[in-house]
């Protein structure tokens, strides 16, 4: 885990990094290239301390697993061999004749209560600092004869280890099934004790039920078993026996922990267990393991015995652990051992690699920083020309030292000089000719803006982008109100119908048209104008607007209205005279010859 940590911090800094140096101008390129290495260097390590020490960790994590469940195996066939050994004691002292004697014969010499007392006394002392007692009951369960004394004469017939045997008998003493030979309680706690009873079945030769040879253990042998053992795996490791109920029998690593449960029941199972002496009577569930440990240990199979999983009482330490089942009993065996203990190859790999890394950066640093200071000389040669050059001196030259890249960029950018010079001068050229141009369009607009007569430009479609001042003082319009319309504004409606479409006729065909149209003012007010239009062709020869000089000839119209008037009427009485009654006879003639031809 640490080395992953440091892993990501080092990439996620490094990223930074390079995304800070990218992204900010101000950076040196000499900057960009230590950069660059430091990242290809540190990644590369980075990948390579990872990748070995995954390699690392599944391998010593194997190896735990496979020591974990030999050690647990081992515990396992230890338990199974007590069990089946002492089994197999009992069975062998239950078939002594002596004992088959004293039941038959009942206890005459030479079978006396004696001499079998101290047969017991003498099987007893075979395992003494375990064996509380040995003892025969008859076939109703009455203790007949006891190394201890004071139990003699109890009435035993209801326990298991006595049933197991009775309820296979009929009536008269013949076997109705299948006999048990022996037989192995669970832990039951008694008033100051907890003990594991052994029995076994006495029958005299005919196969006839006499009665049981009972032993009871100290329970604590269990824990002597595992004493033996403890940090067989490692350093830290510990064994943990639980029972069907998941009664803590043996708890290596907390002393204080065996006989509690470590998962919850409810009350009326807890109760019954009391009742039964399978649990002890101060058992609660206050030392319970969480539901996910408990889920663990069930799932847990011999084709894979393996869990990682924490300890009530042990803090937040993840433990591996081999679960294994008991053969000759119902009972769970779980050897653990801490991860951080057989990881501890990993955590001093990690510093070691961290700090090559260290090394490896302070080398690769150094020598590219010497390599830069060789390389990136031209180039700041380079950039003091380009300065120059900047300044406005296009005489100067970029020295090529070398036959490589930089000396090509030195020669190419002495050939990009000598052409943005020549550039430059074909520029001031362009400038003075497009600066007499603009004085001379400048002429043209003062020249328009300032004509005494009206200008009009339109778009193909008809409608006015520009007008000038004197347009919209004679109609009274401002530009921004004409601007965007139809001429149609001005139509006064005295004008012929006839007459707009042979105009629009014309000038849609390229050519000029020339006419008087009688228009109306803003306020209403009628005025004449002559107007001529014409296309506006770019160097497509492609009309893209039209252009209409207008002069307002109303005075002059009126001029020639007074003159007809005179030459027409008699100054004195204002009646027609003989040019209007010769012009009249004409047009009466012409009327006539039209008339008659048709």
């Amino acid at each position: 885990m640490l080395l992953e940590i440091a892993g990501l911090l080092v990439f996620s800094g490094i990223l930074l990094l390079v995304i800070g140096i990218f992204i900010a101008r101000r950076y040196t390129l000499r900057a960009k290239l230590i950069t660059a290495f430091m990242v290809i260097v540190l990644i590369s390590l980075t990948v390579l301390a990872l990748l070995d020490s995954y390699i690392m960790k599944e391998n010593l994590t194997e190896g735990a697993n496979k020591a974990l469940s030999s050690a647990a195996r081992n515990y396992a066939d230890r338990l199974d061999q007590f069990n089946r050994q002492n089994a197999a004691f009992l069975e062998t002292e239950a078939n002594l004749p002596a004992i088959n004697k004293f039941i038959s014969l009942k206890a005459e010499p030479p079978f006396n209560r004696q001499t079998i007392l101290e047969i017991l006394k003498a099987l007893k002392s075979r395992q003494d600092d375990v064996i509380y007692s040995y003892a025969i009951l008859n076939n109703e369960g009455i203790n007949i004869l006891d190394t201890e004394s004071a139990n003699m004469g109890d009435d035993e017939s209801r326990q298991d280890y006595f049933r197991i045997f009775s309820d296979t008998q009929n009536k008269g003493g013949k076997s109705s099934g299948i006999m048990r030979a022996s037989y192995r309680s669970p832990i039951l706690f008694e008033k100051n004790n907890s003990v594991i009873i052994f029995s076994s079945v006495i029958n005299d030769l005919s196969g006839k039920f006499l009665g049981v040879l009972r032993a009871k253990y100290d329970a604590s042998i269990l824990t002597a078993l595992f004493d033996r053992t403890k940090g067989m795996v490692g350093r830290g490791s510990f064994a943990v026996l639980l029972d069907e109920n998941d009664l803590r029998l043996v708890h290596g690593r907390r002393g204080d922990l065996k006989y509690t449960l470590a998962s919850r029941i409810d009350i009326s199972k807890l109760k019954k267990l009391v009742r039964e002496k399978r649990i002890p009577g101060t058992s609660t569930g206050a030392f319970v393991e969480p539901p996910t440990w408990t889920d663990k240990v069930r799932s847990a199979s011999v084709s894979n015995p393996i869990i990682e999983t924490e300890f009530y009482g042990l803090g937040t330490v993840v433990f591996s652990s081999a679960v294994f089942k008991l053969d000759t009993a119902p009972w769970t065996l779980i050897v653990s051992l801490p991860q951080d203990v057989f990881l501890e190859p990993v955590v001093a790999q990690t510093e070691s690699a961290l700090l090559l890394v260290v090394v490896i950066v302070v080398v690769v640093v150094l020598i590219v920083m010497a390599a830069t200071q060789l390389l990136l000389g031209p180039v700041k040669r380079l950039t003091s020309v380009v300065e120059t050059i900047g300044k406005g001196d296009f005489d100067v030259k970029a020295s090529i030292e070398a036959d490589d890249e930089i000396g090509g960029l030195a020669s190419a950018f002495n050939e990009m000089t000598l052409s943005i010079s020549d550039l430059i001068d074909d520029l001031e050229s362009e400038v003075g000719n497009h600066k007499l141009t603009a004085e001379n369009l400048n002429k043209l607009s003062q020249a328009i803006e300032q004509s005494p007569v009206s200008v009009m430009i339109t778009a193909l479609d008809g409608t006015i982008e520009y007008v000038n001042p004197q347009l919209c003082k004679i109609t009274g319009y401002k530009e921004e109100e004409l601007v965007g319309e139809n001429p149609r504004i001005l139509k006064s409606g005295h004008t012929p119908e006839l007459q707009f479409k042979n105009m629009w006729n014309t000038i849609s065909s390229g050519q000029s048209w020339t006419g008087e149209l009688y228009n109306k003012k803003k306020n209403g007010d009628l005025f004449w104008e002559n107007v001529t239009i014409s296309s506006i062709k770019n160097n497509e020869n492609k009309s893209t607007h039209y252009l209409a000089i207008k002069e307002d000839i109303s005075q002059r119209k009126d001029y020639e209205e007074r003159l007809l008037y005179q030459a027409s009427y008699d100054k004195l009485t204002d009646l027609p005279n003989r040019t209007l009654a010769y012009d009249r006879i004409q047009q009466a003639i012409a009327n006539a010859i039209r008339e008659q031809e048709q």
